[in-house]
């Protein structure tokens, strides 16, 4: 009778840690087949987990272990951020070795979120001396009107580091960026590129392509509106976002000098958001 009242309680401890390893969705590799998945993120992402078959896996030293599924070239998989927009599920090769994916946002304006074997920028060819860069997003308070805009793009004359800065910048624009919108472009814009750490200055301009007027904090005159984007050491291609948010612009400092803009123009970087560098 002992014996028996043994096995049952040694029956139900048993079961208790069966259902507990199960409610983790942990995956032992020693007993059960499983296929390992590593997933890469390109861009500043965080997935949280994966959901496979409706049971949710975190990841295990760089890896998610989940039950390897025979007879199938292909499982699908959710990922799940913190940001439920970007969270869906995605199709992935299935087979017993490691399998390896990327995953990056590959349209930002409806957070539309790609996974794939290849890195997106793999065939992407840059040249020496030049940024790549995607400018998109819209600002009801600097465009009411809602329709695109552009961006006049100066170079420059002169540059001088040492032992200032300083910068002289070219009368007219040398190129313009056109018909920026809430719409993801699908082709980057090729700026040039001057000393590591000059800035290139943009001028805002409405849809007509006439110069922005902006008004200021405490006073009812127009002043020009400018960006200037800045170059990371290393980093050629960019992804900038216009951000809906009320703000108002505080600045006019030009990024090359420190000084105020020549004109008395608004520094609108503050509009602004560097969502990517590569």
């Amino acid at each position: 009778m002992r014996k028996k009242m043994l096995w049952v309680q040694i029956g139900l401890v048993l079961g208790f840690l069966f259902v507990q390893a199960c409610s983790k969705s942990v995956v032992d590799e020693n007993i059960l087949p499983v296929t390992q998945i590593k997933l890469n993120a390109i861009g500043n992402l965080s997935l949280k987990s994966i959901t496979y078959q409706e049971n949710e896996y975190k990841m295990e030293r760089g890896r998610y272990l989940i039950p390897y599924e025979a007879g199938k070239d292909s499982i699908k998989i959710k990922l799940n951020f913190n940001n439920a927009k970007l969270s869906g599920w995605h199709q992935i090769p299935n087979h017993k070795r490691e399998i390896n994916q990327v995953y990056y946002v590959s349209d930002f304006a409806d957070s539309t979120l790609t996974v794939s074997d290849k890195h997106p920028l793999d065939d992407f060819k840059t040249e020496k001396g030049y940024m790549y860069v995607k400018f998109f997003g819209q600002n009801t308070d600097l465009f009411p009107d809602k329709k695109p805009f552009h961006l006049a793009v100066y170079g420059i004359i002169e540059e001088k580091s040492r032992p200032w800065v300083h910068v002289e910048y070219t009368e007219k624009p040398l190129d313009t960026i056109f018909n920026i919108s809430s719409k993801f472009p699908k082709e980057y814009f090729k700026v040039k590129h001057y000393e590591k750490y000059v800035a290139i200055k943009l001028k805002l301009l409405n849809n007509q392509k006439e110069e922005l007027k902006i008004k200021g904090r405490n006073s009812q005159d127009l002043f020009r509106a400018y960006y200037f984007l800045e170059k990371t050491s290393r980093r050629h291609i960019y992804t900038i976002w216009l951000n809906p948010r009320k703000v108002t612009p505080f600045s006019k400092e030009d990024y090359n000098t420190y000084n105020n803009n020549k004109d008395g123009g608004f520094t609108v970087n503050n509009f602004f958001s560097v969502l990517e560098r590569f």
